[in-house]
């Protein structure tokens, strides 16, 4: 997978025995496995993985930051995983910044059908049943 803009990303510095790498920030992690569905294996290992990384304690400006770095549909995805499975607090300043960028629903599960129920304060159609590893 390739992204042009990959040096605009979040990222922090890990330490290895060689010296360090860059890797994505947990909250640009959290909105890139939403991003691609597919890659992550299906819309159940992306919200296992969003949990998880919400676990430890993550950075809700941040998650607003990384917000803007993706698709308007990853973020209300991410903000609707983590509502409903996490029981995060302070999801507003996030639903503000994605779902003010669209004006009509955009599906839960991109690869799933295009029918279900709305949930309108994501604006996602809930088209099948999210089944995390929790």
């Amino acid at each position: 997978m390739t992204r042009s803009d990959l040096g605009q990303v979040p990222a922090t510095r890990m330490n290895t025995r060689s010296g360090f790498v860059r890797v994505a920030s947990r909250e640009a992690t959290m909105h890139d496995v939403v991003s691609n569905v597919y890659a992550a294996a299906g819309m159940d290992n992306a919200a296992t993985v969003i949990i998880e990384l919400a676990e430890d304690d993550f950075d809700s400006a941040a998650l607003v930051e990384a917000a803007r770095m993706f698709p308007a549909a990853a973020g209300r995805r991410v903000g609707w995983i983590l509502e409903k499975f996490a029981e995060c607090d302070d999801l507003e300043p996030l639903r503000a910044a994605v779902v003010d960028r669209v004006s009509s629903p955009w599906l839960l599960d991109p690869l799933g059908p295009t029918t279900g129920a709305t949930d309108r304060r994501w604006w996602l159609r809930i088209n099948r049943q999210v089944d995390p590893d929790v």
